[in-house]
């Protein structure tokens, strides 16, 4: 990265080659994309956000029984929170690409972060309905990727 006009490489960053900004059509249809391939695992995010404080109540009382179901409630719980960090971070880059925030290599960890609780539920899914809730936002994220991998793979690119 050269860095011309900053003396961090920010600026850099953040002009990732994307030259011109989704047309208003196309930003309409993809939060439609994410409302209805990730509104389903929203949901399950807000319920582990109360599920986490009701561990950490559990906690108090017997903590040997409740300990281990509680450190998987809080790691699925965190690792949604940063893959939603992600989408939202990925979104951002995609309606507006000098409005990113975070460094793209750290956005794309936060990503394959993300996918780990919707992994395990399919590995853990009892019955279709539940894989079929995991599948379709991973397709979407797929999708989203593809979208934004100007951005997201910017730093993986030749600075020549």
């Amino acid at each position: 990265m050269s860095g011309r006009g900053s003396r961090d490489g920010r600026n850099e960053l953040r002009n990732w080659g994307y030259k011109e900004q989704m047309r208003p059509v196309l930003k309409m249809f993809l939060i439609i994309e994410v409302a209805v391939c990730f509104g389903p695992l929203i949901l399950w995010w807000g319920m582990g956000l109360v599920m986490a404080a009701l561990q950490i109540g559990m906690l108090f009382h017997d903590f040997a029984e409740v300990a281990p179901s509680a450190l998987l409630v809080f790691a699925l719980v965190g690792a949604g929170t940063v893959g939603l960090m992600a989408l939202l971070e990925v979104l951002r880059s995609l309606f507006d690409p000098s409005a990113s925030l975070m460094n793209p290599n750290i956005t794309l960890l936060f990503v394959v972060i993300g996918l780990m609780p919707v992994i395990w539920m399919i590995y853990d899914a009892p019955w279709t309905p539940w894989i079929l809730i995991g599948l379709v936002p991973m397709v979407a994220t797929v999708h989203i990727i593809y979208l934004g991998r100007q951005y997201l793979f910017s730093s993986f690119r030749d600075p020549g």
